[in-house]
This record gives structure tokens, sequence and C-alpha cells, in this order.
């Protein structure tokens, strides 16, 4: 189990918030309020925001007609 990143305590609450279709827990600490969210959740939502980039970018060139790359 985690540990608050401020205080080094294990009392926290784990919320859940949405972003980009992907679901991502984010916690609370309960003694000094910090929030925070763990690498291997973040290095989850990093690739989803790659993958969203990349399609959008790929729709827009779709859009514009170009070929540049």
């Amino acid at each position: 189990m985690g540990v608050c990143p401020r205080c080094k305590k294990s009392h926290f609450s784990t919320f859940i918030i949405n972003r980009y279709k992907e679901k991502m827990p984010v916690q609370k600490c309960k003694i000094c309020g910090y929030l925070w969210i763990f690498d291997e959740d973040l290095v989850r939502l990093t690739k989803a925001e790659a993958k969203k980039m990349f399609i959008d970018h790929l729709m827009k060139l779709g859009k514009s007609g170009s070929n540049t790359s």
C-alpha cells in the first residue's frame, strides 16, 4: 500500500476522475490534504493522451486535405 509523498502517512482516500475516457484514480491524504497520482496510473494516462493527440492530428490532416508530415 502507498503512502503520502508529503507526510509519509498511509491514511488516504481514493477518488476517480475521467480524462479522454480513461478512469484515473487520484489519492488524497486525510492527514495533510495532499493530492497525488501513483506513477503506474500516470504512465497509463500519458499513453492515452499520446494516442488522442495522434488521432486528432490525423483527423485535422484529413479535413485540411494537405499531405504534409
